[in-house]
């Protein structure tokens, strides 16, 4: 983040030098040209009448383009309660960028998986981990979280414990569950490791403390996932009400940040418009006139906003900066 400050302090530096010196230094090389005598045959006098015809085209018409605006603004202000505060990658860059293609393209084979993020359950006492009414909680939060829409496996010790318990007896399909018998989970969990397995070290501490369950996404969307995040972490403190139940991993972070953005950019925005408003009423002296001066300034905010909402183009960080950009480039021109 100082980087980012940084560099962006940088850039504005960089932009007010070149406007009060460069610019004025470049301009100052070769010949000043004549004044035109007669405007309109020159360039500019050309576009000035272009923007006269207009003008008094808006003025003979301007009963239909006021109702025209009248409705394509309520079209898109309908379209803003569409907008979704999300990150999906294939919906804001979409499959046509070869980088996107491929991963996308690679996370929906078998093995693929796009992202996957941990949920960790300290148990109060050692040893808790290895007894079997907690392994079967484990498993029964396992088959909540495959019911979920984003999750396309889940990894945990309780596949191991199964696994084993199903080959030593004779691999029916019956048998793999978790044992009700801790002396039994006990004389797998070892058979396992003297047998060279290594994975179980990944799912359960050495003191048999903490639980482990990982789950993979077959997709992304950060509003989601931020709501099966939380509904996991919710139905983990139910089934484990003495333990100590968090997400970690890099997803969790980064999918916090993402709504963190969206949602301060959206109520920026909100704030900003407020502003502008009291702005106009007190620089007008009249609140008609300042409500009047907020038609141009909120009216691109909220058309490209609704475009959006009604193409389906979630509101994610990249695409939040575009309606407080059109609306300071309105309060630039009002």
């Amino acid at each position: 983040m100082q980087a980012i400050g940084i560099n962006t302090s940088i850039s504005l530096l960089a932009v007010l030098i070149t406007c009060l010196f460069i610019t004025p230094l470049l301009l100052s090389f070769g010949k000043d040209r004549k004044p035109t005598v007669n405007m309109s045959k020159s360039f500019e006098g050309y576009i000035g009448n272009r923007f006269e015809q207009f003008g008094s085209f808006v003025i003979r018409h301007h009963r239909g383009i006021v109702t025209l605006s009248v409705v394509l603004t309520i079209f898109c202000g309908i379209g803003l309660f569409f907008i979704e505060p999300a990150f999906d990658i294939e919906k804001t860059m979409g499959r046509k960028v070869p980088y996107v293609n491929k991963f996308l393209n690679l996370c929906e084979t078998e093995l693929g998986s796009m992202y996957a993020y941990d949920l960790m359950i300290t148990l109060p006492h050692d040893n808790d981990a290895k007894k079997p009414e907690n392994l079967q909680k484990l498993d029964q939060l396992s088959k909540i979280a495959d019911g979920y829409k984003l999750t396309k496996r889940h990894n945990s010790i309780t596949d191991i414990v199964k696994d084993m318990n199903c080959t030593l007896n004779g691999n029916k399909q019956q048998f793999y569950t978790i044992p009700d018998n801790a002396d039994m989970v006990a004389q797998l969990l070892l058979l396992y490791e003297n047998a060279g397995g290594t994975e179980s070290e990944y799912w359960m501490d050495y003191n048999y403390k903490r639980l482990r369950l990982q789950i993979e996404l077959k997709d992304y969307n950060s509003n989601e996932a931020e709501k099966e995040m939380n509904n996991l972490q919710a139905e983990a403190s139910r089934l484990f009400p003495d333990a100590h139940v968090s997400v970690v991993g890099n997803l969790p972070q980064f999918t916090v940040m993402q709504q963190y953005v969206e949602r301060g950019q959206m109520w920026s925005m909100m704030l900003s418009v407020l502003v502008i408003g009291i702005i106009l009423v007190l620089i007008f002296g009249n609140w008609k006139v300042g409500l009047v001066g907020m038609i141009p300034n909120i009216a691109p905010a909220i058309i490209v906003g609704g475009m959006m909402g009604w193409l389906g183009y979630p509101l994610d960080i990249m695409t939040a900066s575009l309606i407080p950009m059109v609306l300071g480039i309105a309060v630039d021109d009002t």
